[in-house]
């Protein structure tokens, strides 16, 4: 707290000014001051805070009108009003706002505060409490003023219309009970009631089998209306499957004792006391709300690697780097200020703005249901090569890729279409290309080796094309096409090479075929494509 400081005292009462010291020994030692912007900053933040849920209070309380009228809509179009015509009542509430409401409507909206824009400058949280949220406070404290805003249900003006149930064609609306007889008002007040008791207690057309308490009960139920409008109530609550308990004078007892399962007479000579019962309508169920949250640096990295490989090809087809654009594909719902404040000020920490690379951002004011005006991104996008690979941190990995690309192209040009379908590929051979290359160079010299694998005259480890067979294989497909076996899989069958094959084995029981070809060799294995070239003096009995 501060205040004026009076002068010391005058030279008459210097005896006082021992009161004055020790209350400046007190004052400097609490320290007060210190503690004044701590307070200034946690009272505006958590007003702030605090307008946000006020107002996301009135759009709930608005949302949860319409969402009621939208379920006893669904109940109302089960219920028969009237039966020649069959038609139906479906209520309506159209907005209603008043320019008082207006006001309150858009002091509210001032009140939330623009993040971004705020935070732009020191003082900018409290200029904002000054400037809009101090004028909303001052403006609540007028209890006329605030009456007349803050009950949501006088922001809708409501009517009952009603429509053919064979076409769904409108036949009537009714705006105002003045118009219509006694009968009329009790058949569409009972209507409305019931579908609103149904709603509330959850039961069906088909409610029966529901384990649900489902007894109303009446007092006066046919006074001052006609037969016609009585039995009406009966066959609506019988529609809504309603156990009903009525309480009327014997004069009426046989509107109800064809339809009633028992009814009491009772003998009261004492003056009737009529009570009553008012049944007020409310609704517990809130309504669900999906709430779509900001798009996350993470989810923007998981995109942007998911582009990196169209990146690659772009690099193989010598194509510029152009504006790389990431879609958020989010409509933001969310209606709590300070999550909002954390995943703005989460994707604004990772941005090229406050790292130097990365992504960049370009915000776009937004009217929100809950939050008010928001600066939301309405573009994310890496504006050059360098901020992007940065941020996937691939900037070493593309530098080999490119000069693999370089070595590929230059050796066999016609392998470019090939290595922008496949750019992943290069990068997960990365540091083979040297010897890949040995390898296919040697096969475009010498398409038919007749050689085993191990045999080759290539200047690569003896293990080399066994382990690195798929993507060699791929590569020859090109390179020597006219020289592949297309219909072998096997590797070496496929390009021409030696291999292990099954063996024949045999015995020559002529002695002298023994002798004269195989040098008196009577026990023999040989593989199958030299068993299918011997030729004998052998004949078929």
């Amino acid at each position: 707290m501060r205040s004026d400081v009076n002068s010391l005292p005058d030279s008459i009462h210097l005896d006082l000014i021992s009161g004055y010291q020790e209350r400046l020994r007190i004052l400097q030692r609490d320290d007060l001051p210190r503690f004044e912007t701590k307070f200034n900053s946690y009272l505006q933040e958590t007003i702030t805070n605090k307008v946000g849920d006020f107002r996301m209070f009135f759009e709930n309380w608005s949302d949860s009108i319409k969402e009621n009228i939208r379920h006893l809509n669904d109940s109302l179009k089960e219920i028969d009003f009237k039966n020649n015509p069959i038609t139906y009542i479906q209520l309506v509430a159209p907005n209603k706002i008043s320019d008082e409401v207006k006001e309150f409507r858009n002091l509210l909206n001032a009140a939330i505060p623009n993040i971004r824009e705020v935070d732009a400058s020191i003082d900018g949280r409290k200029n904002h409490f000054y400037n809009h949220i101090e004028p909303l406070i001052s403006k609540l404290d007028k209890e006329e003023w605030r009456k007349k805003v803050m009950d949501v249900r006088f922001w809708f003006s409501y009517k009952a219309e009603e429509f053919y149930k064979e076409t769904n064609a409108k036949f009537k609306t009714y705006e105002a009970m003045g118009q219509l007889s006694g009968g009329e008002k009790a058949q569409l007040t009972y209507t409305i009631l019931g579908s609103a008791i149904a709603y509330q207690f959850g039961l069906t057309k088909d409610g029966l089998q529901t384990n649900s308490f489902r007894f109303i009960a009446i007092d006066e139920a046919f006074k001052a209306q006609d037969e016609d409008k009585a039995r009406y109530l009966i066959t609506l609550c019988k529609q809504l499957h309603l156990q009903l308990l009525v309480v009327t004078p014997s004069d009426n007892i046989h509107i109800v004792e064809m339809t009633f399962r028992s009814f009491i007479l009772l003998n009261v000579k004492k003056k009737d006391i009529h009570g009553f019962m008012i049944c007020q309508l409310s609704n517990s169920k809130k309504k669900s709300e999906i709430h779509a949250v900001m798009i996350t640096p993470q989810e923007i990295k998981d995109k942007a690697e998911r582009k990196y490989i169209s990146y690659l090809q772009a690099l193989v087809n010598d194509e510029p780097f152009s504006r790389l654009i990431i879609r958020g594909n989010k409509s933001y719902t969310k209606s709590s200020l300070p999550d909002f404040e954390k995943e703005i000020q989460l994707i604004s920490s990772h941005s090229k703005e406050k790292k130097s690379f990365g992504y960049s951002l370009e915000f776009q004011k937004v009217k929100t249901k809950y939050l008010g005006a928001q600066d939301l991104p309405a573009s994310i996008y890496f504006e050059v090569e360098k901020d992007f690979l940065k941020f996937l941190g691939k900037e070493k990995e593309v530098e080999l890729f490119k000069q693999n690309l370089d070595k590929i192209i230059n050796v066999f040009p016609e392998l470019r279409i090939w290595v922008a379908q496949n750019p992943a590929k290069v990068i997960e051979n990365q540091t083979e290309w040297t010897s890949i290359l040995k390898v296919c160079k040697y096969f475009k010299e010498n398409p038919e080796p007749e050689k085993y694998i191990r045999e080759l005259p290539i200047n690569v480890h003896t293990k080399f094309i066994e382990e690195n067979q798929s993507v060699i294989k791929e590569l020859l497909d090109i390179l020597i096409s006219e020289n592949v076996n297309e219909t072998e899989r096997k590797f070496e069958k496929r390009f021409n090479l030696k291999y292990a094959e099954p063996q024949v084995r045999f015995k020559i029981l002529d002695r002298e075929i023994s002798q004269n070809f195989f040098s008196g060799v009577d026990d023999l294995a040989v593989t199958v494509s030299q068993f299918e070239r011997l030729h004998l003096p052998i004949k078929e009995y």
